[in-house]
């Protein structure tokens, strides 16, 4: 179920992108004001699923980016730090709305998502999983993922 976490970013899972009617889902996505689809799957996966993200690209207004990032590595800092300074760039440009998923929505794009909003609203990480978790329950908070990016002293 995708989940509006602020008015211009979205947090979904595979299941919100993945074999659904394409024209549907157009609908849905521009229903919402959402301007740009951000994709945090791993090559792998977006290799298993029917995803209809890129029927996007043709015919709409809708923009579809993919910031891979595979939770599964130990050092996943540079991926998120590459990932969030993407993210902020996209939701600087003026009207843009964007949907940011992963495959369960629980983990890779919640823990961007309370990046976001850790630095933009200058509160601490756990305010930015508290926002998230009372909108989105099933989250799962990583403060492993913050330290490993503090460890190598990520500047956001």
């Amino acid at each position: 179920m995708i989940t509006k976490i602020t008015n211009n970013l979205y947090i979904g899972d595979l299941d919100d992108v993945a074999n659904r009617d394409a024209e549907n889902f157009i609908q849905l996505i521009r229903s919402l004001g959402v301007t740009t689809i951000i994709s945090l799957l791993e090559t792998k996966e977006t290799h298993e699923e029917n995803l209809v993200e890129t029927a996007l690209q043709e015919g709409t207004k809708i923009k579809y980016v993919w910031f891979p990032i595979d939770s599964g590595k130990r050092d996943v800092a540079d991926e998120f730090s590459d990932a969030y300074n993407r993210l902020v760039a996209i939701l600087a440009q003026t009207g843009e709305v964007v949907l940011l998923h992963c495959r369960a929505g629980i983990d890779r794009a919640p823990f961007l998502a309370a990046l976001y909003l850790h630095h933009h609203l200058n509160i601490s990480i756990q305010e930015a999983y508290t926002i998230i978790k009372k909108k989105r329950p099933c989250v799962i908070e990583h403060y492993e993922w913050l330290a490993a990016l503090e460890k190598k002293n990520t500047r956001f």
